[in-house]
């Protein structure tokens, strides 16, 4: 019932607005009308990122002890020609890519690969990758609660890790 008034509600918008269908007879004793309707409707593109979590690197006194952080992920997209990737630092500044750590005053830098099957792009904060990934159109959990398509990679500086004072550094990514 809901979606006939629902449809009730969209027809006459749609009438009042000027766009009248039908024929109507030219007398009044004649009960019948004829005529037809145009329904459409335009589906964007969708695009959802699941299980997705916060990157904790660790404690490191010293950049040998560094390593690389993946963060696995599930993209579902329903765009046939693919999605491109643009993070934003918010604390956006020099640097290899722009991403960078905050505590107080000092800063650590860090980059940020994106990979799906399609392949891999470096991103810099701030600017939409060209790599072309293609995401995964048949389930919004790429099959299943846990299952993952494309691998998140973070990567410190070490010039800039080393020369940090000791403290606890973060940063937010958009």
């Amino acid at each position: 019932m809901k979606k006939l008034t629902k449809l009730a509600a969209a027809l006459s918008v749609f009438a009042s607005a000027g766009a009248i269908a039908a024929t109507n007879p030219p007398l009044p004793t004649v009960t019948s009308s004829t005529g037809d309707i145009l329904v459409t409707v335009d589906k964007g593109h969708a695009m959802q990122l699941s299980e997705l979590d916060d990157v904790y690197l660790g404690v490191h006194q010293s950049s040998a002890t560094l390593a690389q952080v993946d963060e696995a992920l599930c993209v579902y997209g329903t765009n046939a020609a693919g999605y491109t990737v643009q993070a934003d630092s918010a604390n956006v500044g020099g640097g290899f890519s722009g991403f960078r750590m905050q505590n107080g005053g000092f800063f650590v830098s860090y980059l940020i690969d994106w990979t799906d099957a399609s392949g891999t792009a470096s991103l810099a904060s701030g600017v939409a990758n060209a790599t072309v990934f293609t995401g995964n159109d048949l389930s919004l959990d790429c099959g299943a609660v846990g299952n993952t398509n494309t691998t998140l990679s973070v990567n410190v500086e070490a010039t800039t890790f080393d020369a940090a004072p000791t403290a606890l550094y973060s940063d937010t990514l958009t």
